[in-house]
This record gives C-alpha cells, structure tokens and sequence, in this order.
C-alpha cells in the first residue's frame, strides 16, 4: 500500500498477508490501518504443505519432501519419478481450494465482510493459492510480486522516516 501510495489513498481495502506460518488480516481506510482489524491466523502455507504431503502420502504411498511441495504446490501436479500421477492435479486443487475457505472463513468470524472495498493479497502463499483466489474473488488483486509487498511497503516507510530526520 505504501509502495503504491496514489493507488489506495482514497479507497477502503482489506489487504491479507498468506504468509509461510502465518495468514494476517488488516482493513486500511486510504493508507491509515484500522488497528482494531488487525488480526493473526495459522494458517499460513506450511499447514497447507503438510496436509498435502500428509495427502499424497496417504494416498499415493509417496514420500515428498518441503521443496518438493513448493514445486508441487505452483506446478499443480504430482510427477513422481518422471511420471504424471493421476488424479493428483484434483488432489492438489482440492486442498488449495480448502485451505483458502479456511483463510476466507477465518476472516469473516472476525467480522470480515469484504463489501465495497478493494481486497489486496499479498505474501508469497498469495501466488500458490492465485488461481483460487481470482475464482472466489474475480475483483481481488494478487499483488505482483506478492512475496516481497511487505518489504516495499516498510522500504518506502522507511525512506519517508529518514528524509523527515
């Protein structure tokens, strides 16, 4: 938000952050925070890559590694030794499309409603879970370079902070 100052200083947006442990939640009035929204769930990307290694263990008596989830996740497929494994793309979409419903359903027992604002996702877990997130919100935005929002928005703080000094 505060890389992209012009682009949001005069609308009301619900930015959340799918992050590795983390899935954080905040609504922004222009650029100021509603400190009061604020919220942290667990339900970043590392439970996401559990249960589907847990998954594609159960089902398929594969043993896959975190790295190997990570391709797994952004390929959308299970290739085990040089082949396509069958049914897998559905496995994989299947558990992506729960673990946003759960990140979706969290906010809204927090008193999300996402009427009538911009709603901005941003963390590396935004990429993995893209395609969900453009099918269950087609007006959201999916920040480019999703992973590394954060740190430009706490850049441009801090450039802000320093030239003030």
């Amino acid at each position: 938000m505060f890389n992209k100052p012009k682009e949001y200083a005069n609308t009301n947006t619900s930015v959340i952050d799918i992050g590795g442990l983390n899935t954080t939640y905040c609504d922004f009035n222009g650029l100021n925070p509603d400190f009061n929204s604020m919220s942290v769930s667990n339900l970043g990307t590392s439970s996401l890559k559990s249960q589907l290694g847990n998954a594609i263990a159960d089902k398929y008596g594969i043993s896959v590694s975190s790295n190997d989830l990570e391709n797994i996740l952004l390929d959308g497929n299970l290739i085990h030794e040089g082949h396509l494994i069958k049914g897998s793309k559905y496995l994989i979409t299947e558990l992506k499309e729960s673990h946003l419903s759960a990140i979706i359903n969290h906010a809204r027992k927090i008193g999300y409603t996402f009427n009538n604002r911009k709603i901005a996702f941003v963390g590396g877990g935004s990429i993995l879970l893209s395609d969900q997130i453009s099918e269950s919100f087609p007006m959201a935005k999916v920040v480019k370079h999703a992973q590394l929002a954060n740190l430009k928005s706490f850049l441009s703080i801090l450039r802000v902070k320093i030239s003030n000094e």
